[in-house]
């Protein structure tokens, strides 16, 4: 019932025994005795006669080819069962991939593991983590709060960039508009390593910050200091004499909006303002009010001026 994959293949395998406990109720002759009364009519019946002999009380013409063309399927039946439970074994635990399209999505993985999807972003699992680690692909921007296993390493890998903890809560952003891989840690800690296994490895601490060039194969770490990079998830802003080209940067990046600022020298004006789950729409108006813009087709996310 855990998942719709294991109910198909259950009902698969119901169907295949039920044939065969079918093939059982039917199979209510004895072959030895059919064989020997067979071989008695050919030896004692004449070539044109129409003698016959009785055959035992309940038996049918045909009940002994039945009988074992029944056998030959049932026997067919346990093969190709045996077969298909053999492969779903061997073969691993299939790949889950979920997508958040149009709006945030939460996951629980096999592990108990929690983890929030921004939307647009991807996440790709194994149906069951059976081997010594538990690794996992994003494409996007995702919160995890990861299962404590010391035993088994829970690993993100993302834009060339492998993500290695134990247990711990943090925000991974793999499509930066840097073109960078970005890490918040807000508890436990993490390790960043590139995939091609040819550079060192970065360690984090909460409330540190990590950005990963796979280019360059450069990461660097710093103090993070964006009360912002949770809002997509918690839905509150928070700007404290904040310039207004960094506003307009972290309304696109929550609200995924394309603002822009028609005259550029605007940007250094600063504001201090609070949003709890509001509108882009309320946001702008606000600005617009405060700083005295004019802001067009406010709804899609226009310029400033």
């Amino acid at each position: 019932q855990s998942d719709p994959e294991n109910r198909k293949l259950f009902e698969e395998f119901r169907k295949a025994w039920e044939l065969t406990i079918q093939s059982s109720i039917n199979r209510n002759t004895d072959p030895d005795a059919e064989l020997l009364n067979l071989r008695y009519r050919l030896e004692t019946e004449p070539a044109t006669g129409a003698r016959v002999i009785p055959m035992q009380p309940g038996k049918q013409p045909g009940t002994l080819w039945r009988s074992r063309w029944l056998k030959v399927a049932a026997a067919l039946l346990i093969l190709v069962t045996t077969a298909a439970a053999g492969y779903f074994l061997l073969s691993g635990p299939r790949m889950v991939r979920i997508a958040a399209n149009g709006g945030i999505k939460e996951i629980v993985l096999p592990d108990g593991s929690h983890i929030t999807l921004k939307s647009g972003a991807e996440l790709e699992y194994p149906s069951g983590f059976k081997g010594k680690t538990r690794p996992v692909k994003l494409s996007g921007e995702a919160y995890f709060e990861v299962a404590h296993d010391e035993a088994k390493p829970f690993i993100v890998t993302g834009n060339h960039v492998n993500i290695e903890v134990l247990g711990t809560k943090f925000n991974v952003n793999t499509l930066n508009p840097e073109g960078k891989l970005s890490v918040v840690l807000d508890e436990g800690s993490v390790a960043l390593t590139f995939t091609g296994g040819n550079s060192g490895k970065l360690i984090l601490s909460p409330g540190e910050k990590a950005e990963a060039d796979f280019q360059n194969l450069k990461a660097i770490k710093l103090q993070n200091t964006d009360p912002n990079y949770l809002a997509w998830k918690t839905g509150h802003l928070q700007f404290d004499n904040t310039a207004l080209s960094d506003i307009v940067r972290t309304l696109n990046s929550v609200y995924g909006t394309s603002i822009s600022l028609s005259d550029p020298s605007i940007g250094n004006c600063r504001v201090t303002a609070t949003f709890d789950h509001q509108p882009v729409a309320s946001v702008l108006k606000v600005l617009q009010n405060t700083l005295d813009l004019k802001i067009g087709s406010a709804d899609t996310g226009g310029g400033m001026a």
